[in-house]
């Protein structure tokens, strides 16, 4: 696989703290001074075999550099994990988990290529990809039927060899999406799976729906993203299987065609309350022009039962295929969301007609 350029755009610490609210994951933006100190420590650690060059923000919950490899003059990545985080795993734990997912070697998956420890915090290096992340382009809109569909493949595609490895992402979300030269490839598996896996067991909880999050944050810091999580995850359920995966591609899926996640809320442990109990509004009252075979698809992956949808990442590349998914017949709205767009639009109706009304008749009494 190429080496390509990491989509993540510089911006403030004031914009990173807006992306963290409109995304509602739980992260830290960092004090300048203390990213100095941590560029400076990583250098050393690193050595004459790679030079790094800058940092890059927006990259959630690590902090990113972009480096050079000087031995094979290419770009990479090292993410480094934040102290707040780092206190609560351990180090080594961490470093064999995220080391066992370098194993994965897939045209969509992006690779971990080494990993190591830097003044007691974790890093991970990974190859530097040129494109962009499916976040930043839909800052510009939704997506096309047919450019959401190639998504959903490739990321089916990327799942169905991960978890045929026993790999589970267990954090895809737009921001984990990259797209370049026309694909797209997942990026930082086995990162949620080697925090859980490295952190005590006797610090997990489960979350209730008008709970705290400690199933899977610790010290205010999530390992998932709440506007993705499965039920079954957002419950600390350790029976959470490669399923969750598939429920995240649904909501991500929605997300692309919407132009906006389905679960909404002012914070995230209300998006997650809202992910136990809720059942996300009809694709449809959102965009009328998507085939009701994809519509089809999209809502069996968002079922709160693991059971109820698809078996296998496998069983949903493979329904992707069908060609109704991209030209068949458009989805129909529900009869009762029918009924409320019709009650909407003669309520509008009806006080434009009384504004009109009182409008002539005021100018009549003048």
């Amino acid at each position: 696989m190429r080496a390509m350029a990491w989509p993540i755009l510089r911006a403030s610490p004031q914009s990173n703290m807006r992306r963290a609210r409109q995304s509602n994951s739980l992260c830290t933006v960092s004090s300048p001074a203390h990213m100095t100190d941590i560029r400076a420590a990583l250098q050393r650690t690193l050595g004459d075999a790679f030079t790094l060059e800058h940092e890059l923000t927006g990259g959630g919950m690590s902090t990113v550099f972009v480096a050079n490899d000087n031995t094979l003059n290419r770009k990479v990545v090292v993410k480094v994990l934040p102290s707040a985080l780092a206190t609560t795993v351990s180090t080594d734990r961490f470093n064999r988990e995220i080391l066992m997912s370098a194993a994965l070697q897939h045209p969509h998956i992006v690779p971990v290529l080494s990993a190591g420890e830097v003044d007691g915090l974790p890093y991970f290096m990974m190859p530097f990809i040129d494109g962009e992340s499916l976040r930043t382009r839909l800052t510009r809109g939704p997506l096309s039927v047919s450019e959401a569909v190639g998504v959903m493949r490739d990321v089916a595609r990327a799942l169905t060899y991960a978890h045929g490895r026993d790999v589970v992402h267990r954090d895809i979300k737009p921001d984990n999406i990259l797209l370049t030269g026309g694909a797209a490839v997942v990026t930082d598996f086995g990162v949620a799976k080697a925090l859980t896996a490295s952190r005590p067991a006797q610090r997990r909880a489960p979350v209730t729906p008008g709970g705290s999050p400690a199933a899977i944050t610790l010290q205010g810091i999530a390992i998932g993203t709440p506007a993705y999580m499965a039920p079954e995850q957002a419950a600390g359920d350790p029976n959470t299987d490669h399923r969750a995966d598939l429920y995240a591609l649904g909501v991500v899926a929605w997300e692309m065609l919407a132009g906006a996640a389905p679960f909404q809320g002012a914070s995230p442990q209300q998006v997650m309350a809202a992910q136990l109990v809720n059942r996300p509004p009809s694709l449809v009252t959102r965009r009328y022009n998507v085939p009701r075979a994809l519509v089809t698809i999209i809502e069996q992956l968002l079922e709160k039962e693991p059971a109820l949808r698809p078996r296998t990442a496998a069983d949903l590349a493979r329904a992707l295929n069908n060609p109704d998914i991209i030209s068949g017949a458009f989805g129909s709205v529900p009869g009762g969301a029918w009924r409320q767009q019709r009650m909407r639009v003669a309520a509008v109706a009806f006080f434009l007609a009384l504004a009109g009304f009182l409008f002539w008749w005021i100018r009549g009494r003048k």
